[in-house]
């Protein structure tokens, strides 16, 4: 159990070696910038109002890519390329249900002594292990800026 805003920086939270999904984002987003990769936050949305998450989008090759850190989750299209938020929030939604169900099958086993009482994360509120993708039903999209990181021409 953690406070959900601990008002730590990136640093101490990689050496407190836990975070929520939204510090993971904050974290995975600076190692993308310093890698001179453009990322942006991703606030993800259930339809039932309760269930919410927090994911990253990373520009590659000139399109943005959904990459959920917390999950390990980056879902490909037929063509092979790697999707987009809004892809998997609309037409491609069966792709991030199959995506996330092992994820959330296993993340619902290991938390569940922790997180039941907690608005939006008990057993009534979660989104089902095989509608996982039902998490993008409304996206959110901000950039994160990070101290200390320099754009480069």
């Amino acid at each position: 159990p953690l406070p959900p805003n601990r008002a730590m920086t990136e640093e101490q939270i990689i050496d407190s070696g836990i975070g929520w999904c939204n510090e993971q984002a904050r974290v995975f987003i600076a190692l993308c910038e310093v890698t001179a990769l453009p990322a942006r936050l991703c606030f993800v949305y259930h339809d039932n109002g309760k269930a919410a998450h927090s994911a990253t989008e990373v520009l590659l090759d000139g399109r943005w890519c959904y990459f959920d850190q917390t999950f390990n989750i980056c879902v490909t299209l037929a063509d092979g390329a790697p999707a987009e938020g809004r892809q998997l929030s609309g037409p491609q939604r069966d792709l991030a249900h199959l995506a996330y169900e092992p994820a959330l099958r296993d993340f619902y086993q290991r938390t569940k002594p922790f997180v039941e009482g907690a608005p939006g994360w008990c057993q009534c509120d979660r989104p089902a292990p095989d509608r996982g993708g039902d998490l993008l039903h409304a996206l959110g999209i901000c950039n994160y800026l990070i101290d200390g990181v320099i754009e480069q021409e």
